[in-house]
């Protein structure tokens, strides 16, 4: 029922131009948006359509990750280029759904979102106690490393690393839009599994898309939530400021996991003892340090949390 219905929204969704069209348009008798009211009912979960956009160029490549049927699967992602595509139009739609990027490029990402990094960076660079000039140096370098891991075209294409995606555009000759990316996550869980456990990446407010972050995922699946805290300088700050933001999320912390990711924290049991008296949630588990984690330790370490 529930692919039956992403199929006939998504054909009525062709012929409209904004989410409203697409909710009052006709849909085998009835409005879009009543459909999915009911479907409600009849699937048994909370339905909600929440967003549409049009990508157009002079071609589109699709990409469907884990597909469960002809069309659909929990990762679909549009990418629209101007110019011949020999291909890397789908390549580019590959890495997408592999890496997760937040925006085309840096001029394109949410103000708001780049100042809150960089306020972020420069708190912890200040705990090193070295003079302001020195740390606006520092903030430099950093934030453009940022800028190379959270845009499409700064990444490190996964076909081929040596490039960029911007530069293994312009060697195929094509362009990429700023409308290029449509990045739908649909989290399909088909069966009852007896732990569903969901890895978060980048952060609690990873930006999705420009007005959907990780954060409203959890949020719409009402998920509990296990923080995890990498062990290092300015973990404290991190660790609460994340914890606050989480609860103000209205979401329950049922725990948090120390993850030793250096090996070589200065105070490091001084850091964990006061974690434990300030976060609002139990410890869960401590990860030591490993540069190369054996599956065993992994799944050790998630029977633990079990």
């Amino acid at each position: 029922d529930f692919q039956s219905l992403v199929r006939g929204v998504t054909k009525v969704a062709l012929g409209v131009s904004d989410l409203d069209a697409l909710k009052a348009a006709d849909l085998n008798g009835k409005t879009v948006d009543l459909t999915v009211t009911e479907a409600i009912v009849t699937i048994g979960e909370n339905l909600n359509l929440r967003r549409m956009a049009v990508v157009e160029g002079d071609s589109v490549a699709a990409y469907v990750h884990n597909s469960v049927a002809d069309g659909l699967g929990k990762i679909g992602v549009l990418v629209a280029i101007k110019g011949t595509d020999n291909g890397i139009g789908k390549q580019i739609a590959m890495h997408i759904a592999a890496t997760n990027p937040a925006s085309l490029s840096e001029a394109d990402l949410d103000p708001v979102f780049v100042e809150r990094e960089k306020k972020v960076q420069m708190d912890l660079a200040r705990e090193s106690g070295k003079p302001e000039a020195v740390i606006e140096k520092m903030i430099v370098g950093r934030m453009a490393k940022f800028f190379e891991e959270v845009t499409l075209l700064g990444q490190k294409f996964v076909v081929n690393p040596e490039l960029t995606v911007a530069q293994a555009a312009k060697e195929a000759g094509v362009t990429l839009t700023s409308e290029a990316v449509i990045e739908g996550l649909v989290r399909l869980q088909q069966e009852t599994p007896d732990l569903l456990l969901m890895e978060g990446a980048g952060g609690w407010r990873l930006p999705l898309t420009d007005t959907l972050f990780l954060s409203d995922v959890v949020s719409d699946l009402k998920m509990d939530v296990i923080l995890v805290v990498g062990m290092k300088l300015g973990c404290l700050n991190h660790a609460l400021l994340t914890a606050q933001a989480i609860q103000n999320d209205g979401l329950n912390i049922v725990g948090w996991v120390a993850n030793d990711i250096t090996g070589c924290m200065s105070r490091y049991d001084d850091n964990l003892a006061t974690l434990k008296n300030v976060m609002p949630a139990p410890l869960l588990l401590e990860v030591p340090f490993s540069s190369a984690p054996s599956t065993e330790a992994l799944q050790t370490a998630i029977q633990k949390l079990c």
